[in-house]
């Protein structure tokens, strides 16, 4: 039972998933929440694989379960997508709003990660709990969003530098 039931969740979280990704990378400027993406989807691999290597996250169901021992959904899709909202929302604003809204997105997800934790097989805590998750989102997203910018400036300078001595940047 549990099985039929946490599988069709799981179809249906990433079917969600790709939906909300057309939304989120049709707003301009595209090319940045196309990097946004990219940079997350490195970032959560990168913490995920550790994480489960080290035996503190059980995914007993996942997608493509030969090949992977990690959420191939949650570090490939919906993290790096919450991630891209995360940027979309915070573009103009400064540290402090940052580093709240970056627990604003980070509280639900911790809550739904808890349910999911408890209801289904789609997750198993060994050696974790809900504020390791609260926590290590928000550093990611404040993480992504400070790289974003740094990535924003120095494209600026390249820019500028480019339009000084008369080279195209493009």
């Amino acid at each position: 039972m549990y099985k039929i039931r946490d599988k069709s969740i799981l179809y249906g979280i990433t079917l969600l998933g790709f939906l909300l990704l057309l939304f989120a990378l049709n707003k301009k400027p595209r090319k940045d929440w196309l990097i946004v993406f990219l940079l997350e989807t490195l970032i959560a691999n990168f913490i995920g694989n550790i994480v489960v290597a080290n035996k503190r996250l059980v995914f007993p169901i996942r997608l493509f379960p030969k090949a992977f021992q990690s959420s191939v959904l949650y570090d490939n899709l919906l993290l790096p997508l919450m991630c891209v909202f995360y940027n979309q929302t915070t573009y103009h604003t400064k540290l402090v709003g940052m580093i709240i809204q970056s627990f604003l997105y980070s509280i639900p997800m911790t809550i739904i990660e808890v349910i999911l934790e408890r209801k289904t097989k789609l997750i198993d805590y060994k050696k974790w709990n809900w504020s390791y998750t609260l926590f290590s989102l928000s550093g990611t997203f404040l993480l992504s969003r400070g790289l974003m910018g740094f990535i924003r400036r120095w494209s600026r300078s390249q820019g500028k530098e480019a339009s000084e001595t008369g080279e195209d940047h493009e």
